[in-house]
């Protein structure tokens, strides 16, 4: 009897042993992982969905794994680095190994949006530079190239990071050393068309702020508010050269001369590093109460989206004022509606790239851009209405940028000269189409935070004064040189001028430190040398 039962039993655990069985740990050919992951910025918060990808994970039969965690490894990636707060939900980050890390579903995908920049020129990322991981046992389920639409480390994806990007492209790529991945936005190994979609990611305006970085340095730049100098806007030349206020024709042709608008800047003090600016106008009708005329509609869906175009002041003929930036590629967009069911918001970004930094005279106008507008569609079959209807054009700011630089971009940006906004006219910076009208302005300029230091504090003591534009709770926080944060005060302080002391005598040692003001989605940065 006993002989039976232990054959018995040989039997059940020999066709347990035959029969089919898998098992849990992650299986890297059964398992789906990206070539390639972009690294994003953030918009108030949110990261920009241009970012999203997943990592499937299955097991030896082919079965979703669930619950398990999925890591991706950047420390093989020298010159760039996730944020050290990931707002995706669901992810963990690992500023030590650096590391970000996600849970699989029921169907064994982890989901991604990772916040990141580049941090670096050199060395590059090579190819496959971050390794993916699963499961407890870290299996490696492959390796990804990663790409970096943040190419300085501060403020989002602006101007500057256009101008970097040329900084690692190369026009003959056969004659060219291999390319960096953190370029490659279309993930096919070369640069040729990649740069479009980068100018997408500045104007689709999701990837507006970088993430918080784990070695602490700041990662906004100070952008000072001008209270000199001022914006032009004048139809056929330079305000100085004897352009126009009002303009207009019999709207009875749809050839004919076209019709353009120069914008400039009487340039304030402290430009000597000019790289790129950013500038905003508006157009607005006459009557609030009704849309803009489909004449004026130039946003890609609307009547007209071909028939305006964005050149350097002096590229269709000279005009009397030199180009702010000579050489300068420029790119437009316009959105529509600006506010409600009127105006249409044109925002223009123009840049040297690579770098090349231009210092501009105290007081002289440049020309920084020039709209044109033809006379396609004005009658006819497919007629855009509203051509001899009153307009008006608004030149609402510009950020001259400054400071950019092929070799260390976050250091280098954030050591340079502050950006400076100007948002107030010099002579005229409105001009008018077919007649004049009462002006309307539907929404004030993005108004700046003022953030400076009081006295010299030679002893360690640092007391600020800064100014808030609005009613909104507001942070002050003190770095050293190294980033690390030293200490952080809220406020919930009135629209004004306040004073505050963040370090008394002798609490801070000598050296350099950051004061960083925010407030809501603005930001500014103060350096302050403590001397003992």
């Amino acid at each position: 009897m006993r002989t039976i039962v232990i054959t018995a039993v040989m039997l059940a655990t020999l066709t347990s042993m035959s029969g089919t069985s898998h098992s849990a740990e992650p299986d890297p050919g059964n398992s789906i992982v990206p070539s390639y992951i972009d690294l994003v910025g953030m918009h108030q918060g949110v990261p920009d969905p241009a970012g999203a990808f997943s990592v499937t994970v299955r097991d030896n039969a082919n079965q979703p794994v669930a619950g398990v965690v999925v890591t991706l490894d950047f420390s093989g990636c020298p010159d760039l680095a996730p944020a050290s707060d990931q707002p995706y939900s669901g992810l963990t980050v690992d500023c030590g190994a650096a590391t970000v890390s996600a849970t699989t579903d029921v169907a064994g995908i982890a989901r991604f949006v990772i916040v990141g920049s580049v941090l670096h020129r050199s060395p590059a990322s090579t190819a496959g530079c971050a390794v993916i991981r699963a499961g407890p046992n870290d299996v490696v389920l492959g390796q990804t190239s990663v790409a970096v639409y943040d190419q300085d480390g501060v403020n989002g994806v602006g101007a500057n990071d256009l101008s970097l990007w040329f900084c690692d492209w190369c026009p003959v790529p056969i004659l060219c050393p291999p390319q960096t991945p953190r370029n490659d936005y279309d993930h096919n190994d070369g640069l040729q068309t990649d740069f479009a979609q980068l100018i997408d990611r500045y104007f689709d305006e999701t990837s507006t702020a970088t993430g918080a970085r784990c070695d602490g340095q700041p990662t906004t730049k100070s952008t000072l508010h001008a209270d000199q100098g001022g914006l032009n806007a004048a139809w056929t030349e330079c305000s100085t050269g004897g352009g126009t206020t009002i303009a207009g024709f019999a709207c009875d042709t749809n050839s004919g001369a076209p019709h353009s608008v120069v914008f400039s800047v009487v340039a304030p003090p402290g430009i000597t590093a000019l790289t790129a600016f950013e500038a905003e106008a508006i157009v607005i009708g006459n009557n609030p109460n009704q849309p803009l005329p489909d004449w004026w509609r130039f946003d890609p869906q609307g009547c007209r989206s071909s028939s305006m175009t964005i050149s350097l002041p002096n590229s269709q003929s000279t005009s009397s004022c030199e180009d702010a930036l000579v050489g300068a590629t420029l790119s437009s967009r316009m959105y529509y509606p600006y506010v409600e069911q009127y105006g249409g918001r044109i925002r223009v970004v123009g840049f040297i790239g690579p770098p090349s930094p231009v210092a501009l005279t105290v007081g002289q106008e440049y020309g920084l851009f020039r709209l044109t507008i033809n006379n396609s569609k004005t009658t006819g079959s497919g007629a855009c209405t509203g051509c001899d209807q009153p307009v008006q054009i608004v030149f609402r700011w510009v950020k001259l940028v400054q400071g950019g630089s092929c070799a260390e971009p976050a250091i280098a940006t954030m050591s340079g000269e502050p950006d400076v906004l100007i948002d107030y006219p010099a002579s005229s910076s409105r001009v008018y189409w077919q007649s004049t009208f009462t002006d309307v302005d539907p929404a004030p300029a993005p108004v700046a935070l003022h953030l400076s230091r009081v006295g010299a504090n030679p002893q360690g003591e640092l007391t600020v004064e800064f100014s808030l534009p609005v009613a909104e709770p507001a942070s002050l926080e003190l770095f050293d040189v190294r980033g690390r944060r030293i200490s952080s005060t809220k406020s919930d302080a009135s629209p004004g001028v306040h004073r505050v002391t963040l370090a008394k005598s002798g609490e801070l040692g000598p050296g350099l430190y950051f004061v960083k003001l925010q407030q809501g989605g603005r930001s500014t940065l103060l350096k302050a040398s403590v001397i003992q």
